[in-house]
């Protein structure tokens, strides 16, 4: 199980440290339409492939309870990222909501009205 263990924090490390360096790239060199276009897919990648990690170490641990609790947090965790997030297309400002489950209507920064990533429309 130790063993285990150390497989499932080095992958879940990895997954951590390529959505950053992603992230990073993306405000880096596509600026802030492709921060609008491409953020909410690799925030949308990095939640589901964090909640199947977590449920197959679950299963493999023999936690299917637990695995089971996994899979309902990645599909709340899923759902926040396709219907809640919202970047500003004038600044690149990461726009969250203050209500759960009422998406932002403008950007905090610069009062910009807010739209739905391209790839939930």
């Amino acid at each position: 199980m130790p063993r285990l263990f150390g497989v499932f924090f080095l992958l879940c490390s990895a997954a951590s440290a390529i959505y950053w360096i992603v992230g990073f790239l993306i405000r880096r060199y596509l600026g802030v339409r492709g921060l609008h276009v491409w953020l909410p897919r690799l925030q949308l990648a990095f939640a589901v492939a964090t909640g199947a990690l977590i449920a197959t170490y679950s299963i493999l641990a023999g936690s299917w309870v637990f695995a089971l609790a996994a899979a309902a947090l990645t599909g709340i965790c899923t759902y926040y990222v396709v219907a809640l997030l919202r970047v500003c297309e004038s600044c690149g400002a990461l726009a969250r909501s203050e209500p759960f489950g009422v998406p932002p209507q403008s950007c905090s920064k610069c009062g910009a009205s807010l739209k739905r990533s391209p790839l939930f429309r």
